[in-house]
């Protein structure tokens, strides 16, 4: 007969029996929260200007929070719950103990949650230790704030939630098997299942969906313990980035799916746990019904896995070939050796020759749906009526890389500054209405299906020549189709530039007053970063210039308005004079010891206002370079291994390269459409007092003005 007491004496007995759990975990964070929380203290104790927090901010917002939440504290504690799963419920992978325990006069749920129980407080308590005992330091060195014991209660509560979602996962992993090593592998599966096929996902979708594009935050599995965490990560940094500081309430939206999970996955340990056969200690799996499904999603992800694999080591013409090779190779091999496993006899390879036929069926079947595009993935284009707005970029037209301040941070004394691409900003904050020109060219774009192509070997081919030319004018172009449901779709098309309906149809887009607002922050009228410096490049010069505000915003006012009457035909057949870059206060430091690398805006002739007021306010775009602060200017004819070096000394000569040539970090603003403006194949770089090539010291010769003494000396070369 069972007494209420004998839940809390199973508990004490089992405490007793693991008493080096406890004792483990609590030398396992002691590295990890004090030490690393003294060490930083220490720094920042010693040099506060190098750090954009105080101490007190510090022990709040980073050791309870960012920097503590999901770090290594965080892989800490899942392997805790890995080793109390393990070693708590290892027992039924012991046929001794399993009859043992299930012959004691105690119904399977007392003894199931008390086990559960025990575990979780062997980490908690010693956890809690830790947290209270670094509460303590901060407050011994002053660094304490007010807010910092209210984070430290949610960082113990947070910690214990990842722990009871990575325990309940072992637990059932534990459960589904019969043998401790089969047990061990499906943990690491289980934990890492939903990432894993995120990847696959991801893998062949590029492998085989031309059109195919994502933008990291915006698609992810997330079922199982590490996806789960990062996702949480990312709820975490978006708090910081919202609010500066950590909001636990912030974080409660991604918090009511973590809590359900974790409960779900608890009550599903438990149920394996209730209706797990005595008998089933030393089989592979435990439940058999569970058996087939559960080959069946290890073996057909493995297989995939294995075609990709020997795809990525062939070339992209042979690219299907090997992968469909990789996928059957891997089918076979991880098939037999799974029946071997699972069996534990290798008289047994053959054992389930229908189930393996099944399988390779179902493999046959996605690689059809991937290989043929079953699905019409490429050529789906929404319906105007499904649509909210439409997101568009045009790579390689004007682009700005941008830089993304929700992921961005300061740790020590470095500052890390995460950068979006011209196409990420567009998707994000570009909101096109009413145009018909916009899904036009997405339907026109997508019935095309047009595609860059390189063969190897056939270079000389005259046939292969004519589509390579085809393909110089070929551009990538990017859409976001914002649903009505709220969903967001990508898509990457390839369009022809010397196709007239496609211009056209591009003429539409970039006269649109929600395309330009969306191409990149500065031209948003309502971009309210305040710059406090301007860096102005021209062919040959370069600068910075410090403005009052008045005249920033004077200066930001002219150059927008001159950019939205700007036309593509314009962008297509003119040479920039040069490139502007509006630096915040938080960029300025960063770009000094960065260089070139952050998003230039390009001045045209045409902005003859915003020319005339930078050089009011110090810098002239039309300020040549003497000829005699350049000691020698390098010709470059040729490509990969044919290149032939010209130098060059003599003044006069130099005098008309400098005429002929556009600096690279201007001309590569705007590679796309404006391609045909330069020659290929051919470019220079330049030894002396020359500014505007700083980290970039590349020029390109404008189209037909090569002049005459270069072209003889490579006349050969430069022919091919």
């Amino acid at each position: 007969m069972t007494s209420k007491n004998l839940f809390f004496k199973l508990i004490r007995q089992d405490c007793k029996r693991r008493i080096w759990l406890p004792v483990l975990t609590f030398i396992t964070f002691f590295p990890a929260l004090e030490v690393t929380m003294t060490m930083r203290l220490e720094e920042i104790i010693r040099h506060p200007k190098d750090y954009d927090y105080t101490a007190a901010e510090y022990v709040a917002n980073y050791i309870f929070g960012k920097s503590g939440v999901v770090s290594h504290v965080a892989f800490c504690v899942c392997a805790v719950a890995f080793l109390s799963a393990l070693s708590g419920f290892c027992y039924m992978h012991i046929r001794t103990q399993t009859d043992t325990y299930h012959s004691m006069p105690v119904s399977r749920g007392i003894l199931f949650w008390s086990r559960y129980l025990s575990g979780v407080l062997q980490f908690l308590v010693p956890f809690a230790v830790h947290v209270f005992i670094c509460v303590g330091i901060a407050v011994e060195q002053k660094s304490c704030a007010p807010e910092a014991l209210p984070n430290a209660l949610w960082f113990i509560v947070m910690e214990l939630l990842i722990f009871v979602l990575s325990y309940s996962v072992c637990i059932v992993a534990v459960c589904l098997t019969g043998n401790i090593i089969i047990g061990v592998l499906g943990t690491g599966c289980m934990f890492f299942a939903s990432t894993l096929l995120a990847l696959l996902k991801e893998m062949l979708f590029q492998s085989f969906f031309h059109t195919y594009i994502t933008f990291a935050e915006t698609e992810a599995l997330a079922f199982s313990p590490f996806g789960m965490l990062v996702k949480l990560a990312d709820r975490i940094n978006a708090c910081f980035a919202a609010r500066g500081t950590l909001d636990y309430g912030f974080i409660w939206e991604y918090l009511r799916i973590f809590i359900p999970a974790a409960a779900v996955y608890a009550m599903l340990a438990w149920l394996l746990y209730r209706f797990r056969a005595s008998e089933a200690c030393g089989r592979a799996i435990a439940f058999g019904a569970a058996e087939p499904v559960i080959k069946t999603l290890i073996l057909l992800p493995a297989s995939l896995y294995s075609g990709l694999f020997f795809g990525q080591l062939a070339s992209s013409q042979r690219f299907f070939g090997w992968f469909l090779f990789g996928a059957v190779f891997g089918f076979i091999i991880l098939g037999l050796l799974i029946e071997v496993i699972f069996r534990m006899d290798i008289r047994e390879i053959f054992g389930h020759k229908k189930q393996l036929a099944f399988n390779g069926v179902c493999l046959a079947l996605l690689i059809l749906i991937f290989a043929k595009d079953v699905l019409g993935f490429n050529t789906y284009v929404p319906l105007d009526v499904q649509l909210q707005s439409c997101a568009v970029s045009i790579n390689g037209v004007l682009d700005v890389t941008v830089t993304d301040d929700t992921r961005s941070d300061r740790f020590g004394r470095y500052s890390v500054y995460s950068m979006q691409s011209a196409a990420e900003y567009r998707m994000n904050n570009m909101q096109i209405q009413g145009n018909p020109g916009v899904m036009e060219l997405a339907r026109k774009a997508a019935k095309e299906g047009l595609q860059y192509t390189y063969y190897s070997g056939m270079e000389e081919d005259p046939e292969y020549q004519a589509l390579r030319e085809r393909q110089k004018h070929y551009c990538e172009v990017v859409f976001g189709y914002q649903m009505l449901n709220g969903k967001t779709l990508y898509r990457s098309y390839i369009i022809d530039l010397a196709d007239a309906e496609t211009w056209r149809l591009l003429e539409e887009i970039f006269d649109d007053y929600d395309y330009k607002i969306g191409s990149a922050p500065v031209l948003n009228s309502g971009w309210s970063q305040e710059y406090t410096e301007v860096y102005c490049r021209s062919n040959f010069n370069a600068g910075e210039i410090g403005l009052t505000p008045g005249k920033q915003a004077k200066l930001l006012e002219t150059y927008q308005s001159e950019y939205l009457r700007m036309k593509l035909e314009d962008v297509r057949n003119t040479y920039p004079v040069g490139s502007i870059l509006f630096l915040t206060q938080k960029e300025a430091e960063e770009f000094r010891y960065s260089g070139y690398g952050r998003g230039e805006y390009l001045i045209y002739p045409q902005f003859t206002e915003t020319i005339a007021l930078l050089k009011e306010y110090g810098f002239d775009f039309y300020e040549g370079v003497s000829v005699e602060t350049i000691s020698e200017i390098k010709v470059y004819a040729g490509q990969e291994d044919e290149i032939m070096v010209l130098s060059y000394t003599d003044k006069e000569q130099i005098a008309q390269l400098l005429n002929c040539i556009v600096c690279g970090a201007v001309r590569d603003g705007n590679y796309a459409c404006a391609d045909e403006l330069y020659e290929d194949f051919i470019y220079c770089s330049i030894s002396g007092a020359v500014t505007a090539s700083e980290g970039w010291n590349r020029y390109y010769f404008k189209k037909d003005m090569i002049p005459d003494f270069v072209l003889e000396e490579s006349a050969d070369l430069y022919k091919k």
